[in-house]
């Protein structure tokens, strides 16, 4: 008796508890946020840690991340322990009975509830998160791989992945993975992806750290309700005719976009149909802070050709934020609208800029978005010399001396280096595109 109160003693000094709720134990280490307002629900951040890591081994981490991002108060950070020295199956059952017990003890949000691992950690949750999509809105892993995504009808309804590799990592080198995330995304399942050239067998560090921050603060899941205050915010809007009023006001699209997910869509939706135009500016607005579903990224694409400037401005900055996480038809809507002749000088402009901050990460390593790619370089021989200039800026850091390319230079002194660039995306991304 004497050694088993030592020993539950010492679990409390290492800063663990013990929890058996359904009878499912699990070892975990929570830190809440050091100021957090009153009556406003948390988000979580479950860590799960590396072979022979621990519950404390990534709060640290966890903690910098969402500190560096200005969040750290909105979120309990909880480290959780493996039954064996990594991450099984048979961690399954106690992590599904201790993901609601945590939600309910320390009154968290059920729609962000995200998970954060490395290693061992990160290839669990990378088949965990997708399979239980009611309990995570979605994973950020760190050089795990994946085994067979789970079956499914409705891929893109599940728990979403911000998956980072590294090219310096021996043990899990992009080679092994590409394949996993390459089936993953063609099972129709929706995925961050990244590899990075300076990134080693490691947890997070930037640019990735901070970015999938921002991926995490736009995401919800896509499964659970939102509350039952939201629910009935929501309801009102049911009658088009009625919440007319109500569309023209930014306290309603502060209140949808702080919702999210699919669940908020049909506002959007009504919001982006509006015959008003800044209805329409307002709606596209909530597309720059937080994901909702395809249907709302598809209704943004005819706003690039709407008649009220700001309104066409604001579609492109919301199809920006949606083509960061990989929305197909986000990033192709802003490369037609790039490389159009015929459209108005400023929203060609824009259109460029936004597909230089979609593939700025992706250029470190990944070259995923290909169509991209080939646009920026396209565009280096364009016309217009602010076009080229943005192309350029966005291309060179893959190329220290950019070929020799000087964007100012007339057509023939630019021609050069504008092949040897041809040849380098060549040799990336594969041939151009029809």
């Amino acid at each position: 008796m004497k050694s088993l109160i030592l020993g539950a003693l010492a679990l409390v000094l290492a800063g663990f508890t013990q929890d058996t709720d359904g009878g499912k134990g699990i070892t975990h280490v929570e830190k809440p946020p050091p100021k957090h307002r009153p009556g406003t629900p948390l988000g979580m951040l479950l860590c799960f840690h590396g072979a022979s890591g621990n519950a404390n081994s990534l709060l640290g981490k966890a903690e910098e991340m969402l500190q560096k991002g200005e969040v750290r108060d909105d979120y309990i950070v909880i480290g959780v322990k493996s039954k064996e020295v990594g991450w099984t199956d048979k961690d399954d059952e106690p992590v599904k009975a201790f993901i609601p017990w945590a939600i309910k003890t320390f009154q968290v949000d059920p729609r962000r509830v995200y998970g954060f691992g490395v290693s061992s950690g990160a290839w669990y949750l990378n088949r965990f998160a997708p399979a239980n999509s009611d309990l995570l809105a979605g994973s950020i892993s760190y050089v795990g791989g994946m085994g067979n995504p789970p079956a499914s009808k409705d891929p893109k309804s599940h728990a979403e992945l911000y998956w980072v590799i590294g090219h310096k990592d021996d043990s899990l080198p992009p080679s092994r993975v590409r394949p996993q995330a390459d089936a993953f995304f063609k099972a129709g399942f929706r995925a961050v992806y990244r590899e990075m050239f300076d990134h080693a067998h490691e947890g997070p560090k930037e640019p990735t750290q901070d970015d999938a921050v921002h991926w995490m603060r736009a995401l919800r899941n896509k499964r659970v309700a939102p509350n039952a205050d939201d629910q009935e915010f929501l309801k009102k809007f049911d009658d088009a005719a009625r919440s007319a009023s109500a569309l023209s006001t930014a306290t309603t699209w502060m209140r949808v976009a702080s919702i999210g997910g699919p669940q908020a869509a049909p506002v959007v939706l009504q919001g982006l149909e509006s015959e008003r135009a800044g209805v329409r500016s307002l709606a596209a607005q909530a597309c720059t802070q937080v994901m909702f579903n395809d249907k709302v990224v598809d209704a943004l694409i005819p706003l690039l050709a709407d008649t009220d400037t700001k309104v066409r401005r604001t579609a492109i900055s919301g199809l920006t934020f949606q083509g960061k996480w990989h929305y197909d038809q986000a990033q192709a809507a802003l490369c037609a609208v790039a490389r159009d002749e015929k459209r108005a000088e400023g929203d060609r402009r824009a259109a460029a800029q936004g597909l230089a901050e979609i593939v700025k990460i992706d250029l470190i390593g990944t070259f995923y978005y290909k169509e991209i790619i080939w646009t920026l370089l396209g565009l280096l021989s364009d016309k217009d010399a602010a076009l080229r200039q943005t192309a350029f800026q966005a291309l060179q850091p893959v190329q220290a001396d950019g070929f020799g390319y000087q964007p100012g230079a007339v057509a023939d002194q630019r021609a050069k280096a504008v092949r040897r660039w041809t040849e380098w995306c060549e040799k990336t991304c594969g041939p151009r595109a029809p």
